[in-house]
């Protein structure tokens, strides 16, 4: 693992409104341009968050099974992987996760049937997929990848390195409110 913040890092986040926060706790917006409006979040591209050394804010891997809002939405992360990359509708089911192992295992209820037992993802290889020689853009794991990147969700353990700040170490979540 990298202990410097990479163009690699922030590039695949850019289609999703990555917000950092830079050394003077000023709030910048990825983007392919700069702006220096003074109002609102301004925009920032990849040279000026790696030149400025603002850091990226996510959350944390930990939060997959916690419930967070991005942009105005609440859910919980795994379920919310498990309902756009499954087969099947699971959009009136109910959900019990739970970890053991190093794994989320999710189920999923219907009326009290179970329709889903013991999915299960495994944290590491949210962490290992993109370093992997083997892996690839039409690998069916690449959607569960977008939808983590879409949600701010460290999948490259940017915070364990100082290199991303966590949502929840600071006092609003700035991806609560709709901000594209």
């Amino acid at each position: 693992m990298s202990n410097k913040l990479t163009i690699n890092h922030l590039a695949k986040r850019m289609p999703y409104g990555l917000i950092g926060l830079s050394k003077y706790d000023t709030m910048y917006k990825l983007n392919t341009y700069s702006n220096m409006s003074g109002r609102g979040i301004e925009n920032r591209t990849i040279a000026s968050f790696l030149d400025e050394q603002i850091k990226p804010i996510l959350f944390p891997l930990s939060a997959l099974t916690q419930e967070i809002t991005v942009n105005g939405e609440t859910f919980v992360p795994i379920v919310k992987i498990l309902k756009r990359t499954s087969l099947i509708d699971l959009s009136k089911c109910e959900f019990e996760i739970y970890i053991e192992d190093n794994e989320i295992y999710v189920n999923a209820h219907l009326n009290r049937r179970i329709i889903i037992d013991s999915m299960y993802y495994d944290y590491n290889l949210f962490f290992h997929m993109e370093n992997s020689r083997n892996y690839k853009a039409t690998n069916p794991q690449s959607e569960p990848q977008n939808i983590l990147l879409e949600l701010h969700i460290d999948t490259d353990d940017l915070i364990g390195q100082g290199l991303a700040i966590s949502v929840f170490d600071l006092p609003k979540n700035p991806y609560k409110g709709g901000q594209k």
